[in-house]
């Protein structure tokens, strides 16, 4: 699709090889070694099967990248005031492969009311440096320092939440709860993402619980 914009449309690279923030579809035509062999573009087979075969390392934020890719890279949690305002949780595309998004408000409604089971699954370390919910279990979506994929998250989510439930992931600002959503639906669940998660984004100052999240909203948590 790319390919069919004129010679001279400029694009600018995804990351920074050689100190090159930019380029052009002719000059990806021409160079990109991994597009063209000499001087023609490869087929869509060959390109597959030489990108197979490179045994490139899993990207570290895969799981965090391709849902904001999914969604144009907007972010899930983006204009999360504007659902705490009306109450409702945001309905997300049947392609994003999860039930939908909650502001943290309208998790612990339903948390209390018994209507949905309320998961955190950030790192064990940071639940005990950072603060933990009281009576909410603490399932890991990745495993500190290494920060890789929880092998036993299913075993574990299964375990802890009955069949078909409502259940409601909340991470540290609402990025890894989005795959961890995914995976619990992909499970039979009806899973929600909840907006801003635990601390929510950081500030000008780099400073968390400033701007949104369960702590600055509030929310019943304990701190070790």
């Amino acid at each position: 699709m790319l390919f069919g914009l004129p010679d001279d449309t400029v694009v600018w690279l995804g990351h920074d090889y050689k100190a090159n923030t930019s380029s052009s579809i002719g000059n990806e035509k021409l160079h990109n070694y991994r597009l063209t062999e000499h001087g023609q573009l490869r087929r869509k087979e060959d390109f597959n099967h030489m990108m197979n075969h490179l045994n490139l390392p899993r990207p570290k934020r895969m799981d965090d990248a391709v849902p904001a890719n999914l969604s144009l890279g907007v972010r899930h949690d983006a204009n999360a005031s504007v659902i705490a305002a009306d109450g409702a949780p945001r309905p997300v595309a049947a392609s994003a492969g999860y039930a939908g998004d909650v502001s943290p408000q309208l998790a612990f409604q339903w948390w209390q009311s018994g209507q949905a089971m309320l998961i955190d699954i950030r790192t064990n370390a940071e639940r005990a440096w950072v603060g933990f919910i009281p009576d909410v279990p603490g399932i890991e979506w990745k495993v500190w320092p290494g920060m890789a994929l929880n092998p036993n998250f299913d075993a574990q989510l299964i375990s802890a939440v009955p069949a078909g439930a409502s259940v409601l992931l909340l991470c540290r600002s609402g990025v890894r709860s989005i795959p961890a959503a995914q995976r619990a639906q992909a499970l039979g669940y009806q899973a929600y993402n909840v907006l801003d998660g635990f601390e929510g984004d950081p500030d000008a100052h780099a400073h968390r619980n400033t701007l949104a999240g369960w702590r600055k909203l509030g929310l019943p948590w304990r701190q070790n």
